[in-house]
């Protein structure tokens, strides 16, 4: 998916938003605004094409239209502050239900398996 998301998008820049990421064994979820302090990071990328783009994202976050309800995660708009603290407006894939276990990942950071790969 980086491959791809490279392929139709731009690099703004490292971001954060208020909240905590998860720990769903392979895969991270976003929880906005949970605890005081804790931030998620990522990056911001800008669309070529936001419908087209968005439209791909939803398929592999398994939140499109032809995806069976209730979806796992969501997509929200949220005011996301680059670390060159400028604030931006980004979408933001966040979990669509309540944790039954909630194991924060540590530095709201998620590393992925291949060590190239890393979600900051």
């Amino acid at each position: 998916m980086a491959a791809r998301l490279r392929a139709i998008a731009k690099l703004v820049g490292p971001a954060s938003v208020p909240g905590e990421l998860l720990n769903f064994g392979y895969y991270p979820a976003a929880v906005l605004g949970e605890r005081a302090g804790a931030r998620i990071h990522g990056e911001i990328y800008r669309l070529m094409s936001p419908r087209v783009g968005l439209h791909m994202l939803d398929i592999y976050e398994g939140c499109s239209a032809a995806d069976p309800t209730p979806w796992l995660y969501r997509r929200e708009i949220v005011a996301a502050q680059l670390f060159s603290s400028r604030s931006v407006l980004a979408w933001i894939y966040i979990l669509n239900q309540t944790p039954r276990r909630r194991v924060p990942l540590p530095l709201g950071r998620h590393v992925t398996r291949n060590a190239k790969s890393v979600m900051r």
